[in-house]
């Protein structure tokens, strides 16, 4: 039988797509497949897959699965530029034309107040056990699901598939981080392109907490961007900032280098890092990902497409030489037991110890017996005659000693 041809992630959604397909409208004939799949599978995920290989050209659902993974490519590539330039726009936004002060808190809090928050949502959905997947990435498989077009199995056999290798949440983890990366990068450009062709002053404002409040919360937001070499603005720049902006050129570039670094390392940075986990968790999930056979529909199919029987041909080597074996015809034989062995491994020793001493009817000697003799004789043991004592005395011995109460008695 030929070996099998590797099956890829593409093969097993293609098997599940087949399995929604033949369970929402009855069985497909695969008499064709079947016979396909025995001949050219040696497992039964194997031969699964190749049944789905034919069925899915005879069908057209390969095609129509690889039209839709297409279309979602584009789909998403389209997100990502969407999301890029409304990162850009808010950017600019934020920093506005120059002519009003930038209010560093509300500059700070709209670029970074909602991912944030989504990061939450979305960390405590990936730990919560149960949880249904939310965020950008859900939405979007929703909505992929609503354009599958004339593969309706395509979307859900992916999910389905992506669920029973528990990869479910790193696919959609990926989609979600992707999309808040390009966000984030792209407000990053918009904020720097404004601060680089504009002149900007920063303020902060308020009316109930008091300047200190301001000054830890700077130096604190600021401990990071300032360790990888970012401006931050001191203590002094910060109380300074709060009754009105600070025309100093020091002063405007450490706000603005700060703002900068503040969005780039905690808002950029996690979700690049957290698109690389889930990214390569996924590829690794993938690649290991097999076929839930235990599945009642998977268990069944692997069972009829069972060959009913396989030739397995010579399954050991020929020996380098055959040792013939005979026994003198004229010999008789006394009626003593006889230890017999046939077809014996090279391996295993014969005869064995325990042949040398299953006779005790010489109170446990050789000689006390003239079967034990023709039995050391024909078994032409080295050393039999200490291997003989060392299993027949301590027999002797133990019968003594079990009899004795008896006898006593």
């Amino acid at each position: 039988m030929p070996p099998d041809t590797p099956p890829s992630f593409d093969d097993r959604w293609l098997v599940e797509a087949v399995r929604l397909h033949e369970a929402a409208h009855g069985p497909l004939d695969d008499a064709a497949a079947c016979v396909a799949a025995r001949n050219g599978a040696a497992t039964p995920e194997g031969r699964i897959v190749e049944r789905a290989r034919h069925l899915g050209e005879a069908t057209g659902l390969r095609r129509a699965c690889a039209a839709w993974a297409g279309r979602m490519r584009l789909a998403g590539g389209v997100l990502l530029a969407l999301m890029l330039a409304g990162g850009v726009g808010a950017g600019l936004a934020v920093a506005g034309d120059g002519g009003r002060p930038i209010n560093v808190v509300w500059a700070l809090g709209g670029l970074l107040g909602l991912h944030a928050l989504g990061l939450v949502l979305w960390l405590a959905g990936f730990f919560l056990a149960g949880a249904t997947p939310a965020g950008i990435g859900a939405a979007w498989s929703g909505l992929a699901a609503r354009f599958a077009g004339g593969a309706p199995e395509a979307p859900r056999a992916l999910t389905g598939l992506l669920r029973q290798g528990g990869l479910l949440r790193w696919w959609l983890g990926s989609v979600t981080h992707a999309t808040w990366s390009a966000a984030l990068a792209g407000a990053l450009v918009g904020l720097t392109a404004s601060f680089l062709l504009r002149s900007h002053v920063f303020v902060w404002e308020t009316t109930l907490l008091s300047p200190g409040f301001f000054v830890d919360f700077v130096a604190w937001s600021g401990w990071l961007p300032a360790r990888l070499g970012f401006p931050v603005p001191d203590a002094a720049t910060v109380a300074a900032s709060g009754a009105s902006a600070l025309a100093d050129e020091a002063a405007r570039r450490a706000w603005a280098w700060w703002l900068v670094g503040c969005v780039a390392l905690y808002g950029l940075v996690p979700r690049v890092l957290l698109w690389l986990v889930c990214a390569l968790r996924l590829a690794a999930g993938r690649r290991a990902l097999r076929l839930d056979l235990a599945l009642p529909a998977y268990a069944a199919l692997a069972a009829r497409l069972a060959p009913a029987s396989e030739r397995i041909g010579v399954t050991d080597a020929a020996p380098g030489r055959i040792v013939a074996s005979q026994v003198d015809a004229g010999h008789r034989f006394s009626g003593a037991p006889t230890l017999v062995g046939i077809e014996l491994r090279g391996d295993r020793p014969w005869p064995p110890a325990l042949a040398a001493g299953v006779s005790v009817g010489g109170f446990g000697f050789v000689l006390g017996s003239l079967a034990n003799l023709i039995a050391l004789r024909l078994a032409r043991v080295p050393h039999g005659l200490a291997e003989f004592h060392r299993i027949s005395l301590p027999f002797l011995l133990v019968c003594t000693a079990s009899a004795l109460p008896l006898r006593l008695g």
